[in-house]
């Protein structure tokens, strides 16, 4: 009985404080810090509140968005050479702050040479996907994307990217190796 008195006035204490925290602390300020994928600071990121406010990060990946109300908000970050980041958040705390990381091209390159090498073609595809978002005329990007199709039996659209690479003036012997590949593979169906 004692016990069961204890946790009521816990409880009810609990409540109590929480009805009675201030309200008025708004507008304030929300911070963020960016990272990359290898946990060094996004300096440059453009932060944009509800496509109407924008914030720059800092040297440190650092940025403030300041005077925001308490409420709902779209945060859009975008950086050349990363993934563009949206997110929705409810700023109900002057304390929080947004920890977010991007991913940049290199992280994807290497992701996907990785996925490649360990056949692992469909998470190859999909961080293709993502990385054509970031520079769809990558010539590294548009190479592995023909080794993909190639490794995945899509002998077209492998000769499809090679072509791509030929008449942006590339014309390098790993090329020429890739497509005898594909002839041989295409001759021999």
């Amino acid at each position: 009985m004692k016990r069961s008195y204890i946790i009521v006035l816990i409880l009810i204490s609990v409540l109590i404080g929480c009805a009675s925290a201030p309200e008025n602390f708004f507008p304030e300020n929300l911070a963020g810090i960016i990272f990359d994928n290898y946990n060094n600071p996004v300096t440059g990121a453009l932060v944009t509140v509800n496509s109407d406010k924008t914030f720059t990060s800092d040297i440190d990946g650092r940025f403030i968005i300041a005077d925001l109300d308490a409420g709902k908000y779209h945060i859009s970050i975008t950086k050349a050479g990363f993934e563009t980041i949206e997110t929705d958040i409810d700023f109900l705390d002057p304390k929080q702050v947004m920890y977010l990381k991007m991913s940049s091209l290199s992280f994807f390159k290497s992701e996907i040479e990785a996925d490649i090498k360990k056949r692992d073609y469909v998470k190859a595809q999909q961080q293709l996907d993502r990385a054509f978002k970031i520079a769809e005329a990558d010539p590294v990007l548009i190479y592995l994307a023909a080794v993909c199709s190639f490794y995945q039996g899509k002998y077209i659209d492998s000769q499809t990217y090679l072509k791509r690479l030929r008449e942006s003036g590339y014309s390098l012997e790993s090329l020429h190796e890739l497509e005898n590949k594909i002839d041989e593979k295409i001759l021999s169906e």
